[in-house]
């Protein structure tokens, strides 16, 4: 179905949308973009970035239910129309406890010094994104879940890195923060929400991605 339409809008009127960008595209001989380059980065759209949201969307949920003080304050943030600072600290905060992606790996080009050791091109580090978003040197209060560590500004550097880091960051990192707060915000202001049981639900691992161990079973009333 994605040939099919490539192949369409070549034909015609490419669009102004994402696979419009795609197919205007062109690579350092001034080429067009092959068909199947094109398609995989449609794929990665369709399946990479859904599914990462979706998980960090359900973890800022399952950690917000459990921490009523914040709740209370999200949700009058949203009632007041108040801007969304405290809904993007939530945000960032439920991705650092609980980043929605298990690491992700780097090859190292040139000769490269990391911890006292020198690392041979062709060598692969992972970064595992819970044990460095739990550092204590990074993090006082680490296991604590307080967004109000995030109030004075959006997280630089590579201390916080559910979206990557370096010139490899996610392309859809603002895309998948506007769309969670969001979210947040209009669930909060509708809905009474609750949890179903009152302990953590585990981290379930698969494939690349961390996602609640029990579906991030939520308690949702009209208000």
């Amino acid at each position: 179905m994605i040939h099919a339409e490539i192949d369409r809008r070549r034909d015609g009127d490419e669009g102004d949308d994402l696979l419009g960008a795609l197919l205007r595209a062109r690579d350092d001989d001034d080429l067009p973009l092959p068909r199947s380059v094109v398609r995989d980065q449609v794929m990665s759209m369709i399946a990479g970035a859904r599914t990462t949201t979706a998980n960090g969307l359900a973890w800022v949920f399952e950690r917000v239910v459990r921490h009523p003080e914040v709740l209370r304050r999200v949700t009058g943030e949203s009632e007041l129309g108040e801007g969304d600072a405290y809904a993007s600290a939530v945000t960032y905060e439920a991705l650092r406890v609980r980043p929605p992606v298990a690491f992700f790996g780097r090859v190292v080009r040139r000769p490269f010094e990391l911890g006292g050791r020198l690392l041979s091109p062709g060598t692969t580090i992972i970064v595992h994104l819970r044990t460095l978003h739990h550092d204590p040197a990074l993090y006082p209060g680490a296991a604590t879940f307080r967004p109000e560590r995030w109030l004075d500004g959006r997280p630089a550097g590579y201390g916080w890195m559910p979206f990557g880091g370096g010139a490899h960051t996610c392309l859809g990192d603002r895309l998948a923060m506007v769309q969670m707060r969001t979210f947040l915000q209009v669930f909060t202001r509708e809905l009474a929400l609750s949890p179903a049981w009152p302990g953590d639900e585990p981290v379930r691992w698969k494939a690349v991605s961390n996602s609640p161990g029990a579906g991030c079973r939520v308690i949702a009333r009209p208000r």
